[in-house]
């Protein structure tokens, strides 16, 4: 048993280090006595074409169409494919490097004869722990292999199970909104394994990617443009209970006071200045989501209008100070305002006079939530420049077309900025858990 490392068009040199600590670990939980030999990298094309056509190689496709798993193993260890050879014969399994493999490279592969393309599902380890996990999977042999049942959001996982190596579905815990208010504390973090584990359960096939966005804006009273209080006629407390009164949206509560609204798997939330927030329901398009937006605003407006309140969307609250702005009672906001000023000037800004408009993007896989947060990083300063509407500072133009992404780089170094590490290599759940 060995593992053979490939160059690719989207690999990485890390991709091609042995790490032996990258091995072990993985061998143990598939139940190995020994680590596989890791042969020196050869290039894609030259590996192919020196294969023996009699060797049989399952390719695990990261798109188009392919069997699942225990389908493909079962059809080998029943030798009913024709002409391709049975599992007795010699055989080998190959996915990609984190960066996947190219269109054009599976394209090519899947027209070999000797190749059956196979689905794992999303993974359910680090992409660099593949090969032992492979190399399990081909000692297992196919009469080890059973398919199980139906599960709905269900992915395919190693498990040490009798003795032996089984395929078993890994089902994804519901996941919470990614706005909404949380109504349990979870369990408490006791290793990084915990948070590596948690992204790698955002893993879903495209098929089931949703969008979700974020939009917040400033309420004010319409005759002095004052920020809104919390209590009172004309506060958010009675923007929230209007709304919930009149549109049904059902009242989340923080020591008796309504701090959210949900409905439909929307919430609206709070931000810590009274900044009012819609976060959407995961949609499937992008048109579904301006028309989610677009009846907010029209519920909104027909709450605020007759209160004699407005809402705008600033990037930066163009005229108050922060001591005009009043804190929404939520316990977690007192816990962020003694923090934030021990790490930058404005921080406290952040809080208070910003607002936002966000999307939340869905993967399938470590590989492709790492190209997706590289291209969005990398576009960061085009949104920025595209989008600039804060030039204003307690009344004053305060000499930038974006304050709000100057409020940034002073708010916390630790957790805010471009960050460097997603570009390197190396980048995965991992990382980002460390970070």
């Amino acid at each position: 048993m060995a593992e053979q490392r490939i160059k690719t068009r989207f690999y990485l040199a890390t991709d091609l280090a042995p790490g032996a600590e990258f091995r072990l670990d993985p061998a143990e939980q598939c139940g190995r006595l020994s680590v596989p030999e890791v042969r020196e990298p050869l290039d894609l094309g030259a590996l192919i074409a020196g294969w023996p056509a009699e060797r049989r190689l399952l390719l695990c496709a990261e798109t188009g169409a392919a069997r699942p798993l225990a389908q493909a193993l079962s059809e080998v260890a029943a030798g009913d494919e024709g002409s391709v050879a049975p599992w007795t014969a010699p055989r080998a399994v190959m996915t990609g490097p984190e960066g996947g493999l190219a269109e054009s490279e599976l394209d090519a592969l899947r027209n070999l004869p000797f190749v059956t393309p196979v689905g794992l599902g999303p993974p359910c380890a680090p992409v660099r722990y593949g090969g032992a996990r492979r190399a399990g999977l081909l000692a297992g042999g196919a009469r080890r292999w059973a398919a199980p049942a139906a599960v709905p959001g269900a992915r395919p996982s190693l498990k040490r199970a009798n003795a032996r190596e089984t395929l078993t579905p890994c089902r994804h815990a519901p996941e919470p909104h990614m706005s909404a208010p949380l109504h349990s504390k979870g369990e408490p973090i006791t290793s990084k394994a915990q948070l590596v584990s948690y992204l790698e359960a955002g893993c879903k096939p495209s098929e089931a990617w949703r969008i979700g966005t974020e939009h917040e804006k400033f309420a004010y009273t319409l005759e002095d443009l004052r920020p809104l209080p919390y209590e009172g006629e004309r506060g958010i407390r009675a923007i929230l209970e209007g709304l919930a009164a009149r549109f049904g949206w059902e009242p989340v509560l923080e020591n008796g006071n309504p701090i959210a609204l949900t409905k439909d798997g929307c919430s609206i939330t709070l931000e810590p200045g009274g900044q009012f927030e819609l976060s959407g329901a995961p949609l499937e398009t992008v048109h579904e989501t301006c028309d989610e937006v677009n009846t907010h605003l029209a519920q909104v407006k027909e709450i605020a209008e007759p209160l004699g309140i407005g809402m705008v969307g600033f990037g930066f609250l163009p005229k108050w100070r922060r001591e005009d702005i009043t804190w929404m009672p939520k316990g977690r906001y007192k816990i962020m305002g003694a923090y934030m000023p021990t790490k930058g000037n404005l921080g406290l800004d952040m809080m208070l006079r910003t607002c936002t408009v966000q999307v939340n993007l869905d993967f399938d896989s470590e590989a492709d939530m790492v190209k997706k947060f590289r291209v969005s990083l990398a576009l960061q300063p085009v949104a920025t420049a595209l989008f600039a509407n804060s030039p204003f500072t307690e009344g004053r133009p305060n000499g930038f077309l974006s304050f709000r992404s100057h409020v940034w780089t002073d708010a916390d170094p630790d957790r805010c900025g471009i960050l460097p590490f997603v570009f390197e290599d190396g980048m995965g759940f991992e990382r980002y858990a460390e970070h």
